[in-house]
């Protein structure tokens, strides 16, 4: 099974369950938290990935770093995801388990690729094209990347919309 088809699957079954349980917000906010965290330091993914550390230590700290400030489904699926041995996809899982929640809240997340920082009325334009295009609001980040002449390329989870100068003049 792909890394993507497992993290869909334990983020489609764990959003299913917050749904079920009304804490989804809760949820989304510990995640959130426990993704800037693995986005920092990948040491805690890496021990409980670690096929020569038990598996009672491995519930023993999880229970321990997560019990105190996590609602007890999130801390079930922690464990539940380290005893089917797929903690290294436990991020990708986070990820979309937050795009799910994102998606339910009729927002869907832009990842902005320019050369130049785009200046506020050139962000608030773009956003409003694409907010009427996706009838959806719209919350981005912004890349700077050289390598991009001029234009701008926008990511939405699987798709990309390509406006930049090399891709105009590929299809030429």
């Amino acid at each position: 099974m792909l890394d993507r088809e497992v993290a869909i699957r334990y983020a489609r079954a764990l959003f299913d369950s917050a749904s079920g349980r009304d804490y989804l917000s809760a949820a989304d906010e510990q995640l959130a938290v426990l993704q800037t965290v693995f986005e920092g330091d990948r040491s805690l993914i890496n021990y409980l990935a670690a096929p020569q550390i038990g598996d009672d230590k491995k519930e023993a700290l999880i229970r321990k770093v997560f019990s105190k400030d996590f609602a007890r489904g999130i801390l079930e699926f922690i464990l539940l995801v380290a005893r089917k041995r797929r903690v290294e996809h436990l991020p990708f899982m986070i990820e979309e388990f937050r795009d799910l929640v994102a998606d339910e809240r009729g927002i869907v997340k832009a990842k902005i690729t320019t050369a130049h920082r785009l200046s506020e009325q050139q962000r608030e334009a773009l956003v409003s094209k694409l907010q009427s295009k996706l009838g959806k609001t719209v919350e981005f980040s912004e890349k700077l990347d050289s390598s991009v002449v001029g234009g701008v390329r926008v990511r939405l989870k699987d798709d990309v919309i390509d406006g930049t100068v090399e891709n105009e003049l590929r299809k030429l």
